[in-house]
């Protein structure tokens, strides 16, 4: 039940960092366009 747990959360930071990675580069195309 650990290794799953920690798979989990594993999963989910990769998660966010993606969506985060998006976010900063649809705010930098936005930011240079306007």
């Amino acid at each position: 039940m650990t290794a799953f747990f920690l798979q989990q959360l594993i999963n989910g930071l990769t998660l966010g960092a993606v969506y985060g990675l998006i976010a900063i580069g649809y705010t930098m195309v936005y930011g240079s366009s306007a």
